[in-house]
């Protein structure tokens, strides 16, 4: 299960409960809310952006992750640049650098390919029931310099 925002929340809250959810991954989430005492087992993914790295909610709840887990941060897109704003403005004819300090400087096509990329290789591993691989262990640094990893537990 996949969310924005609070819809990362409600990913991490509904896998928590609902052990048919494979993995959770979350686009920029605060967690608002608790998790059960045996807290979340599936993998979880969460990628911040510039301004939320120290997201203290989560760091909190890290310790409860009990699967695989990773953090990464990508650089120069902010929280709304998640969203489908910067690719409807240049669809629209825009600059979508007009609104960096709401979007971040990231080309809107990087973005998507960093996102779906990173998705795509955690819900494939976690349907192979292996998480892990070049990419996400951050051994291909050259492919997505944008991206670090800020925390990385229970996987190869």
């Amino acid at each position: 299960m996949l969310g924005h925002s609070l819809g990362g929340a409600s990913a991490i809250l509904t896998a928590a409960q609902d052990p048919r959810i494979r993995c959770a991954i979350i686009w920029d989430g605060p967690f608002l809310g608790s998790l059960p005492l045996s807290g979340l087992s599936q993998p979880a993914l969460h990628v911040t952006t510039e301004r939320n790295e120290d997201n203290s909610s989560l760091r909190g709840l890290w310790p409860k992750f009990k699967g695989p887990k990773l953090w990464i941060k990508v650089a120069d897109l902010l929280h709304e640049g998640m969203l489908d704003i910067p690719t409807l403005l240049q669809a629209v004819g825009q600059d979508p650098g007009v609104f960096a300090d709401l979007l971040g400087t990231i080309a809107p096509a990087k973005t998507v390919r960093i996102l779906t990329a990173y998705a795509v290789e955690w819900i494939n591993g976690t349907f192979a029931g292996e998480v892990g691989g070049p990419l996400l262990q951050g051994q291909q640094p050259d492919i997505f310099p944008e991206v670090t990893t800020v925390r990385k537990d229970n996987f190869q």
